[in-house]
């Protein structure tokens, strides 16, 4: 084999390789572009799914502090309840400590009395009004 052979072989064979080499590149160009297009599609796809995640995060943050505050006024609710009963029963205790219990049945019964008494005295009024009137003549 000749001089020129060889070098003519060597450089068929550095265009082969180059080739491959290009075709490597290509083929490695071809798939980063391929896996920016999924990136770009998914980013384009999940990203408004994260948006309402997000968005739903915060809707359940702010009732989450509002059941929060409603719970507490609750609690202040009761506890004011608790007070109030607590503050009724001492009153009642020291009233009925300070009253003389004939007393208060006294009371009870007038109360009675007088609701009775008020019926009686409304069917009175509309017997009354019933009954025509006699007029005397002269």
């Amino acid at each position: 084999m000749t001089t020129e052979f060889l070098v003519a072989l060597g450089v068929v064979t550095l265009i082969f390789l180059l080739a491959g080499a290009l075709y490597g590149f290509y083929q490695v160009l071809q798939t980063v572009r391929r896996i920016e297009t999924f990136i770009d599609h998914l980013d384009r796809d999940i990203s408004p799914v994260i948006r309402q995640i997000e968005h739903l995060t915060r809707d359940l943050n702010h009732t989450v502090k509002n059941v929060n505050r409603q719970i507490s006024h609750v609690e202040t609710s009761l506890e004011l309840l608790e007070e109030t009963a607590e503050d009724i029963s001492i009153f009642k205790n020291e009233m009925l400590s300070k009253v003389n219990k004939s007393s208060i049945v006294g009371l009870a019964a007038a109360a009675f009395g007088m609701m009775k008494g008020k019926g009686m005295i409304d069917k009175f009024m509309e017997n009354r009004e019933k009954k025509p009137k006699n007029r005397r003549s002269k």
